[in-house]
């Protein structure tokens, strides 16, 4: 790959990044939303992760996870439990109010995603996928 198409992508990536990140639901509001969110969803489905669980699959540094559940825990929108058998375990579950934020968000945000990215076709929306997916698959540490 040369310079000029390393630019390009570049370029390409910023820019779906602002297309995507000005259509999502609550991004006036809260500039952070989409962070939130995919902290949230991360959390539901992966039932109880440990904090240094939440860290890697965001991909930041502990203190940035820790003051990121913190302040979904003071919203009421998570909740930490030690674990009975190793108190030094502590695991990160959503609230009632979590769930229902979180679904409400993607209800809207799949309505936003899809209209991003009608203009592509089916094969070219699995081929996508696939290659973001194996980009993260690469990368993952």
């Amino acid at each position: 790959m040369n310079k000029i198409q390393l630019r390009e992508l570049s370029s390409l990536f910023f820019s779906m990044k602002q297309i995507l990140r000005s259509q999502l639901p609550d991004h006036e509001v809260d500039p952070n939303a989409w962070l939130r969110y995919e902290t949230m969803r991360y959390v539901r489905d992966a039932h109880g992760p440990t904090m240094h669980d939440v860290a890697a699959y965001l991909r930041i540094k502990a203190p940035s996870a820790t003051s990121l559940i913190s302040h979904l825990a003071k919203s009421g929108l998570i909740t930490r439990k030690g674990e009975k058998a190793d108190k030094r375990i502590v695991r990160i579950f959503l609230t009632a109010r979590g769930k229902r934020e979180v679904d409400r968000y993607e209800s809207r945000s799949t309505v936003m995603m899809r209209a991003a990215f009608s203009k592509l076709g089916d094969r070219e929306l699995r081929d996508l996928v696939k290659i973001l997916r194996h980009l993260q698959n690469a990368h993952r540490t």
